[in-house]
């Protein structure tokens, strides 16, 4: 239980995030307006939901680009059901203690394969979607928290209508606070299985099973006071509390896409493109009011005895009567002329989204006019294209997002006694990130690597090349840059063993071979 103190704390910490995040909700509305229509939610209640959003949005190249971009990002950094994660010891450990290795990096592969088993068997690949979209405007949260003996990781998606943040003198977003809106009491235990719903609230319930709680607030303190344990997960509804806990690890994992050091909220891709996707928008509403002026055109009108545009109605097969042509030669009904320049408008459109998709990396290096699906070396280009991108922003995605979530998952696990983490006597222990986007920048040092061994070798020879590298770790190294499973290696043990079988047996042959020579006659 809180505190009073501390229930004050919560309440006005949360007030001071909430009017943070104000300052920001116009920008972020505009990014859901034109690009994610469908997760607006903006100054809309939860009774609002089921309105045809997008209306006024006439072109829509940001919202097919972004889609494209978080399909992208997806596959790039968590594809779904892959391990995209390991464990290793630190490098001083693994130094001092070669014949332990293999043993101690076997066992934990076998913890990783186990807590991803667990990570994919959850809502994970559905909920990390979302995650994505609003990371495309900046800023995403991912709350998980444990569940059910049979499903232990439940997760989900805050969306940035309800976010509200703080940032932390790290520089990383340790306080996180969201609102939910009309709540029914009987479900409140299935999302905190540990609240502790007030009597009134559970009288509530009995008289009307779909009894509501108007907004109940969720959110994490960041208490560095408490080193040990030093978030405070809160749950209150109105100034009540139902559950409160102090955390080892931070049940949300908020990162940005980018940032500056004077802003709390992240920059996306989405916020750079917004200009060009504005003005792509207007020209396209223009362009379209232009060729609706052009297709059903006003016309002109001169009034006379016989003809009265007034009463006149212009419909198809009709018969226009007129007087003869004493008006200096001009008929009496006339056409506006076109209002539009279709060539400069379409070349104004078209250089615009190309813009938008060159912003939201949506422009493909590829052809991708062809039915026939992408091989593995087209699909490792466009990796490496998109790496060499977002290159600099993938270690803030690294540093905020994958290491903490693998972390919490850990957390959860161990405390729940599912998935005990391993201990390797004397070895620190750290997690690492594997993925399609990572093996995309890992190409690059193999390329290097290469292109050294080709210099040696050409420039001293092939013999004496290998006086300059270490052959007996170069395929080790190369397996761990190109994330092959260590499982399809043999050890270096292996190797070391097969290769003095092979020698002994050659050194057998020879001299048996020098036996036979020395017994033939004249030998």
């Amino acid at each position: 239980m809180l505190t009073e103190r501390e229930s004050a704390a919560f309440l006005k910490r949360q007030g001071n995030a909430v009017s943070n995040a104000l300052l920001w909700a116009g920008l972020h509305e505009a990014c859901y307006f034109y690009a994610i229509p469908n997760r607006n939610k903006f100054w809309q209640s939860k009774e609002d939901q089921g309105q045809q959003k997008g209306t006024r949005v006439y072109d829509t190249t940001a919202i097919e680009a972004t889609k494209t971009f978080v399909s992208k990002l997806h596959t790039a950094m968590t594809p779904p059901q892959t391990q995209w994660g390991y464990m290793q010891v630190d490098k001083n450990w693994a130094k001092n203690n070669p014949e332990s290795l293999y043993e101690a990096q076997s066992i934990l592969d076998d913890y990783m394969r186990n807590l991803f088993d667990y990570i994919h068997q959850s809502n994970f690949d559905v909920v990390i979607n979302e995650c994505y979209f609003d990371s495309a405007v900046g800023t995403a949260c991912l709350v998980a928290n444990s569940y059910t003996d049979k499903q232990p990781l439940l997760f989900t998606s805050i969306p940035m209508d309800k976010l509200a943040i703080e940032e932390a003198m790290t520089g990383r977003i340790e306080s996180w606070y969201r609102s939910w809106e009309a709540v029914k009491i009987n479900e409140i235990n299935v999302r905190w299985p540990k609240a502790v719903v007030p009597d009134h609230m559970l009288q509530s319930s009995i008289d009307d099973p779909c009894a509501t709680v108007a907004k109940i607030n969720e959110g994490v303190m960041f208490m560095p006071s408490n080193p040990e344990k030093p978030y405070m997960y809160v749950v209150m509804a109105n100034d009540e509390e139902l559950y409160s806990e102090a955390f080892k690890v931070n049940p949300g994992i908020v990162w940005r896409f980018q940032k500056t050091n004077s802003d709390i909220f992240g920059r996306g891709p989405i916020m750079d493109a917004l200009p060009s996707i504005i003005s792509l928008n207007e020209l396209a509403r223009v362009e379209l009011a232009a060729a609706n002026l052009n297709t059903f055109k006003p016309y002109m009108a001169f009034s006379d005895a016989v003809f009265n545009p007034h009463t006149f109605v212009m419909q198809p097969m009709s018969i226009i009567p007129i007087a003869p042509l004493s008006n200096q030669g001009q008929p009496p009904l006339i056409p506006l002329p076109d209002s539009s320049a279709p060539q400069f408008s379409q070349l104004t459109i078209s250089d615009l989204r190309m813009q938008v998709k060159e912003l939201l990396f949506a422009q493909s290096p590829l052809q991708t006019d062809s039915v026939q699906p992408l091989s593995a070396t087209e699909s490792m280009i466009a990796q490496q294209e998109l790496a060499a991108k977002i290159g600099p922003l993938f270690s803030r995605l690294q540093q905020e997002f994958l290491f903490p979530l693998l972390e919490r998952c850990a957390y959860i696990l161990e405390t729940m006694g599912i998935l005990p983490k391993p201990k390797i006597k004397g070895a620190k222990l750290s997690f690492q990130y594997k993925s399609p986007l990572a093996l995309a920048k890992n190409q690059e040092q193999i390329a290097r690597i290469s292109q050294y061994v080709q210099i040696i070798q050409g420039t001293l020879g092939a013999e004496e090349a290998k006086l300059y590298i270490n052959s007996s770790k170069y395929p080790w190294m190369l397996a761990n840059l190109m994330q092959l499973d260590p499982d399809f290696l043999n050890t270096p043990e292996d190797v070391a063993r097969v290769a003095q079988q092979m020698q002994d047996q050659m050194e057998a042959q020879q001299a048996q071979a020098q036996q036979q020579q020395q017994q033939q006659p004249g030998g």
